[in-house]
């Protein structure tokens, strides 16, 4: 509706603009101070139709420019030019008007009601016409205005009924997100609960290796229950914050840890993991992270422990995670027969469907990399 607006502002200008060279070049002026303040008032209502911004500023330029347009109008009355009753694009503009304004109906009719009223006063007053011309005039004027206003109603019903189906749209979307954002708050209250369970059993367990299983499990689990944190908490539903969730997951790892004195260095701009990717990857940093803090380190190492997380996406949607330690290495034979490998491994290939590479230069380290889509 803004385009229609705007090409017929456009044209009626151009044409008025031809009208005016034909006046005399004292009058010339005021001519074209009311052609364009007509032609900006309809344009403000087409951009209104179109998109309400700006809408106090828009409103009052329309309203301001059609108040010029008849002040200039009375001035040239008076100077006996009654020019806009000739101009047969007064039809097309009362159209062009009704049908940009869209939902702003009231505008619409004010800006026509001012647009007859100049017509009428120059007919009457300012054109030496007969009463059969004056009479066709205004059948002219009265089909245009009613034809304008039966297709400006059907148009507002029309989009009435669209703003009403989009604004029931977006209430079920908005209930649907805080249904979901409820499930995943419920889901990490239960992983909690679970997580406590376990740990108050882990106390009543003698075996360390019992132990150490238990300990594993409970962490596994918090790191879960950290994920569907940060998803109930965020505001998009699809994504969230890797880094968040790191800086999150360190300091529940830290807590865990307390004998250990471990400084970690994370290399992470704001990136967004899509939610089917969050959990997996979840796991595979809580599992890496924990082995570099049980097998990397031994107590007679007197150099700080450092733990090193670098992550960076390229343009074609491809993560790259890369986590490493300066600790003394693993045997390779004893990692690939462990459960977190293995688990690793798992979820890299199947879940993510990624790559895995790993070293053991001056510490160890994973090299993950698997397309975020």
């Amino acid at each position: 509706m803004s385009f229609i607006s705007a090409v017929g502002c456009i044209v009626y200008f151009i044409a008025c603009i031809f009208d005016v060279l034909l006046i005399p070049q004292k009058d010339f002026l005021p001519f074209f101070i009311f052609h364009a303040a007509l032609s900006l008032g309809t344009l403000g209502i087409g951009i209104l139709a179109y998109r309400k911004i700006y809408y106090k500023l828009i409103v009052t330029l329309v309203f301001i420019s059609f108040i010029i347009a008849v002040v200039i109008n009375l001035y040239l009355s008076s100077l006996g030019h009654a020019f806009y009753v000739s101009n047969p694009e007064i039809y097309l503009i009362i159209f062009v008007i009704f049908i940009a304004s869209g939902v702003l109906l009231k505008e619409a009719i004010l800006a026509v009601i001012i647009i007859d009223l100049l017509f009428i006063f120059n007919l009457v007053l300012y054109q030496e016409t007969s009463s059969a011309e004056m009479f066709f005039k205004l059948l002219w004027l009265f089909s245009a205005n009613l034809i304008s206003f039966i297709c400006a109603i059907l148009l507002h019903r029309s989009n009435r009924i669209i703003f009403q189906q989009q604004e029931a749209l977006n209430l079920e979307i908005n209930n649907k997100e805080i249904l979901l954002k409820e499930l995943f708050h419920r889901v990490k209250n239960n992983l909690q609960i679970v997580s406590g369970v376990l740990h108050i059993q882990s106390k009543k367990v003698e075996d360390e290796s019992a132990k150490e299983v238990l300990s594993n499990s409970i962490q596994i689990i918090k790191s879960m229950g950290l994920i569907h944190e940060k998803i109930y908490t965020s505001v998009d539903l699809e994504f969230i914050n890797f880094q968040e969730y790191l800086n999150s997951l360190i300091r529940t790892m830290v807590q865990l840890e307390k004998g250990k004195k471990v400084e970690f260095s994370i290399v992470c701009s704001d990136i967004l993991i899509s939610l089917k990717n969050a959990v997996p990857l979840g796991l595979i940093v809580n599992e890496i992270i924990t082995n570099s803090l049980k097998h990397a380190f031994n107590s007679s190492n007197q150099q700080q422990m450092k733990i090193t997380i670098e992550v960076d996406k390229n343009d074609e949607d491809e993560l790259r995670l890369k986590i490493f330690d300066n600790g003394k290495g693993i045997q390779l034979d004893k990692l690939k027969k462990s459960f977190g490998f293995r688990l690793i491994e798992s979820l890299s290939s199947f879940q993510l469907r990624g790559s895995l590479e790993y070293f053991n230069i001056d510490g160890f380290g994973y090299i993950l990399k698997f397309k975020d889509v």
